[in-house]
């Protein structure tokens, strides 16, 4: 497999910035869109069936591909060299590609795919990480460029890597093929269990599909976390594009998994989400209704069943219901509602909602 020009280490986005003017009278902020948005979807379904399969029978392969993983296993994880464990990675996939009593579409040679092609994320390399994950892909959904009926865990691990190929895709704002495979992995799993599956642009079919309350029987090998994150993936994409109305209903369905909301602290994060949503709607009451029902879940829920996830979404509900006010001219209550955030914040050592709880009180006290 050839090698390619690292491309530049992607950076994070800058957070997004109020404009505001130097006068007299105090200026609402113009943006819609939170500049610190929990978003925290269930990663679960991406790591199922990747890696478990490639870590845990690296002995059964063939002696000399078994040679090959094993150092490269050994240079990615004990010496810490990355760029000669994936030479071995790269003539152990060449050498399963090559050996007659191993199939392309096999978890031994796909396992090897996306070992490599994790290493390529890891390095910054997305375009090759995305060239190798699209080749598992394909192994595994066309083989022989034919589509073929996929089931179990094998349709999982198909899953994660479509979801997977959405999120490379997406930072390379390639947004066409990020929705391209965001939507299948949707697909696959809502056919699973009988549920309507094509996706359209048509927003009726959109709240149809996702606002309704099903009783639903999933295959042992799926669970409501797998959906909820297949679900959660795609909503996030729409949201970080600005298409709310098609970001809304699936937020709200993958809330409707979690049954009852009060049993997992995930609830709110997603209320949170979905308050974001109507932000950038222009729904402000809306918003506000459900910030104010995500914070309320936090702060009720067990004690002892509390994680670190429920203590960053009290501190970012608090945030954003700040801004909220702010949006709203109500600058007194914002004010309280950032150092409500702030406080929290620095109790749990979150640093991010700390600094921007700061700036957005110094933001408020230059007005």
């Amino acid at each position: 497999m050839a090698r390619k020009p690292a491309p530049e280490p992607l950076k994070q986005a800058k957070p997004l910035e109020f404009f505001t003017q130097k006068t007299n009278e105090y200026r609402k902020p113009t943006l819609p869109a939170f500049p610190l948005v929990l978003i925290f979807t269930a990663t679960a379904i991406t790591c199922l069936g990747l890696y478990q399969y490639f870590f845990s029978t690296v002995y059964k392969y063939p002696e000399e591909i078994r040679k090959n993983l094993r150092k490269g296993l050994y240079y990615q994880n004990y010496r810490n060299d990355p760029t000669r464990a994936v030479n071995y990675y790269q003539t152990a996939l060449n050498e399963a590609f090559n050996n007659a009593e191993l199939d392309n579409a096999s978890p031994e040679v796909t396992g090897i795919m996306i070992q490599l092609g994790s290493l390529y994320e890891e390095l910054g390399r997305i375009r090759d990480a995305l060239d190798v994950f699209t080749m598992a892909y394909d192994a595994i959904v066309t083989p022989n460029n034919t589509p073929v009926k996929l089931d179990g865990k094998i349709k999982l691990r198909s899953i994660g890597l479509a979801q997977k190929l959405g999120d490379l895709h997406q930072s390379l704002k390639q947004d066409e093929q990020a929705e391209k495979y965001y939507i299948w992995s949707v697909e696959q799993l809502l056919q699973s269990h009988s549920e309507v599956a094509q996706l359209n642009h048509d927003n009726n079919s959109r709240n149809n599909l996702f606002s309704k309350k099903i009783d639903m029987v999933l295959p042992p090998w799926m669970t409501f976390t797998d959906l909820g994150a297949s679900l959660e993936a795609l909503a996030a994409f729409y949201s970080s594009r600005y298409k709310y109305a098609y970001a809304l209903p699936l937020y709200l369905r993958a809330l409707s998994l979690i049954n009852p909301p009060e049993s997992s602290c995930h609830s709110a994060v997603l209320m949170n989400n979905i308050s974001e949503v109507f932000t950038g709607m222009g729904n402000l009451e809306l918003a506000q209704g459900w910030a104010e029902r995500g914070l309320k879940l936090v702060e009720n829920f067990n004690q002892k069943k509390k994680t670190r996830e429920c203590d960053e979404c009290r501190g970012v509900l608090l945030f954003n219901l700040g801004m909220i006010s702010e949006l709203s001219g109500n600058v007194v209550k914002a004010s309280e509602y950032y150092e409500k955030a702030r406080n929290l914040a620095k109790k749990i050592d979150y640093s991010d909602c700390v600094n921007e709880a700061e700036l957005a009180l110094k933001r408020i006290n230059m007005n």
